[in-house]
């Protein structure tokens, strides 16, 4: 059960972010490399897919029963689990009021690709059982 909910900084909440679409975009990446996709069509398809996922979370919603329920990405802190698998969640950490995720994506697929040479390996990332590093997601 959570324990506290919190709204980070803006700061905070785009820094998750950004390396959230990183490691999405890796393993979208990835996916369309075994599928022997050009490199200027998987930027293609790639830029299009997160465009689409940003602007959902920025300004779409869903309605059941009547109601209109708008998808948030959030992040939580959960303490380790003694015996490794899933720990319960402590903090969630909720975004801004508005995101612009689908307005910056392009800019984090550019330097996924121009600067990061289509690699992760500086996104300190894991799993519940403490793999780190290509996660497949």
């Amino acid at each position: 059960m959570v324990t506290s909910i919190s709204y980070e900084d803006e700061d905070t909440y785009d820094h998750l972010v950004e390396r959230h679409q990183l490691l999405k975009i890796h393993c979208l990446n990835d996916l369309l490399k075994r599928h022997k996709l050009p490199l200027e069509a998987r930027k293609q398809i790639i830029n299009e897919l997160m465009f689409q996922e940003g602007y959902f979370f920025d300004a779409c919603w869903i309605r059941q029963s009547g109601i209109k329920h708008f998808p948030m990405l959030c992040y939580g802190e959960k303490a380790d689990h003694p015996e490794g698998g899933f720990g319960v969640v402590n903090r969630l950490l909720l975004p801004p009021d508005a995101t612009a995720m689908h307005e910056v994506v392009g800019g984090v697929v550019d330097t996924y690709f121009e600067q990061k040479g289509e690699s992760v390996a500086d996104v300190d990332c894991g799993d519940e059982w403490e793999n780190k590093g290509d996660i497949q997601i």
